[in-house]
């Protein structure tokens, strides 16, 4: 039950998430494409030191917003894999399985959910420990990664390329305005 509930809940969060994100990364995409076009003119326009700056902040950002699409990219394609899993086995399925008892079942539940407990109680990462720590707990009430493919990769990289393209947006519409002003003051 507690491996079904999680292959069933976090797919589904992953794509609810799917259309904001694909608006994220396009709003980020045309204000650091903005930035980058802007910052490059300042560069070959004056040649100074903050033109070139603002040029490897705007790629800075760019590598970012790559990064983030490239793991979004990923997990929707491991959800999408797991889903093809799911259904060409539901569809093959001609063995009937006869259910556990209820005492056994109750007692894999338990035990499992004391695993999960376990899991997430150990922090050990560097970074993030929390996120580390739910990932391989997830990993563990899933089954796997197998049963998961979508947990294959680190979360915690997901999740700083995410706030990163978050933060992308005001920082390249602040450096689209930085290098007008270093152009208009050639």
């Amino acid at each position: 039950m507690t491996t079904e509930l999680v292959n069933r809940v976090f797919p589904a969060l992953i794509r609810f998430g799917s259309r904001p994100g694909a608006a994220l990364l396009v709003a980020a995409a045309i204000a650091d494409g903005s930035f980058l076009l802007f910052a490059w003119l300042a560069v070959r326009a004056t040649g100074s030191p903050f033109a070139w700056l603002l040029f490897a902040g705007a790629a800075a950002l760019a590598l970012v917003i790559a990064l983030f699409a490239w793991r979004r990219r990923r997990l929707t394609a491991h959800v999408a894999e797991m889903e093809a899993a799911l259904a060409a086995q539901q569809l093959s399925a001609g063995v009937v399985a006869v259910p556990a008892a209820p005492s056994d079942r109750l007692d894999e539940e338990l035990s499992l959910l004391q695993e999960v407990q376990w899991e997430a109680s150990i922090r050990t990462a560097r970074y993030f420990p929390r996120i580390e720590a739910t990932q391989r707990a997830l990993v563990r009430a899933a089954g796997g990664t197998v049963n998961a493919p979508y947990l294959k990769d680190d979360l915690r990289v997901t999740l700083v390329a995410l706030l990163g393209t978050m933060a992308a947006i005001p920082l390249a519409s602040f450096g689209t305005i930085l290098s007008l002003l270093v152009l208009a003051l050639r």
